[in-house]
């Protein structure tokens, strides 16, 4: 579930650092003058400004996305908004991680896929000499084709061979949400001007 949640946030904070940096970048090119270019200006706004991201609403796509995933076979009563202060926090890293250059990703995961320890270490569970993957546990965060952490994933002989996501036979989650509560993303304002870099990112996150 860990996993899936974590990319469900990257997901959404991806998507939603886009679409905030375009607009910034609109914004600015009508004015915009001195010697970066508009584009790295807008990051630098975002960087400087990042409680402007609206985390309340990623929380709740998350969520969302959680309650209907086939993949998660919890009772209707399960309610995700227990855990919001975790998707907040996850939300959060994740759309610091996008003002990075290089950004930091999770690396696609799929389960039935051949295990690579490259990406992941097994789980204490897993049986050693599995060639597959059964189910992730946490997701890998790379920078490019680099590693930068090692994620998780358990491996069994039972596993099958899937080259897409796997879609379990669990019902679709279907059912009213909790109301929302109101989380301010309380980031400070006053960050350096340079760039923030992935070793000081995931230093401060792990």
């Amino acid at each position: 579930m860990f996993s899936l949640l974590f990319q469900e946030s990257f997901n959404r904070a991806k998507r939603a650092y886009r679409q905030l940096k375009a607009r910034v970048r609109k914004t600015m090119s009508a004015s915009h003058f001195g010697p970066e270019s508009v584009e790295d200006a807008a990051v630098d706004y975002v960087v400087r400004n990042m409680d402007i991201y609206d985390i309340q609403s990623g929380i709740n796509d998350v969520v969302n996305a959680m309650n209907v995933n086939p993949r998660i076979s919890f009772p209707p009563e399960v309610d995700f908004f227990l855990i919001s202060s975790l998707i907040r926090e996850t939300c959060k890293a994740a759309f610091a991680m996008q003002t990075l250059e290089p950004s930091l990703d999770l690396a696609p995961a799929t389960d039935g896929e051949l295990f690579d320890d490259r990406k992941y270490r097994r789980s204490y569970d897993s049986e050693r000499t599995a060639p597959l993957v059964m189910y992730h546990v946490w997701p890998a965060l790379v920078e490019g084709d680099a590693v930068v952490v090692k994620g998780e994933a358990v491996t069994r002989r039972a596993a099958v061979w899937s080259r897409s996501p796997s879609r379990s036979s669990s019902p679709i989650r279907s059912r009213s949400l909790s109301p929302t509560r109101t989380l301010a993303f309380n980031s400070r304002r006053s960050l350096s001007p340079e760039r923030l870099t992935s070793s000081r990112l995931t230093a401060s996150c792990l």
